[in-house]
């Protein structure tokens, strides 16, 4: 299920039919299996702290900047839009693509999860990227992925 909200992103951005709504109790639970990684990690703007400034940078360096961590995140992510409470699957390179049409800086919150990898990419309302690595954290839920 997503909001209105996030409708209306997904069609301006042209990936309606390739972006699959996670229903209400999925989305109901992927909020609840992250509320501990938002509390930790939702707030995070110092650079030390890994997260990098987006501000004033051109939407082809940001998509270079989020490109990096193709390999970390996977072909397939989860878009959790954490102030919607909506999520939505879709490819990474449909996000990285349209990403200044599914974020929109002093509003959003974007979450983006690996389905593959315990990994996160977080882009803050505050105009931050933050990458995540969580491989040795057994808090972080990790999707089941086919070994075929």
């Amino acid at each position: 299920m997503v909001t209105s909200a996030v409708q209306t992103m997904l069609d301006e951005a042209g990936l309606t039919e390739r972006a699959s709504p996670l229903g209400a109790a999925a989305s109901r639970l992927v909020m609840t299996w992250l509320a501990p990684l938002f509390r930790r990690y939702g707030d995070v703007t110092d650079p030390w702290d890994g997260a990098v400034s987006i501000s004033g940078r051109s939407a082809e360096d940001v998509r270079s900047l989020l490109s990096q961590h193709a390999d970390d995140l996977g072909e397939t992510v989860c878009v959790v839009w954490c102030y919607e409470a909506a999520a939505v699957e879709m490819l990474y390179s449909d996000f990285v693509e349209h990403f200044d049409d599914l974020w929109y800086p002093a509003r959003d919150d974007v979450w983006l999860l690996s389905f593959s990898e315990r990994s996160f990419l977080a882009m803050s309302h505050e105009e931050f990227l933050l990458f995540g690595d969580l491989r040795g954290s057994r808090k972080f839920p990790v999707w089941a992925v086919d070994a075929d």
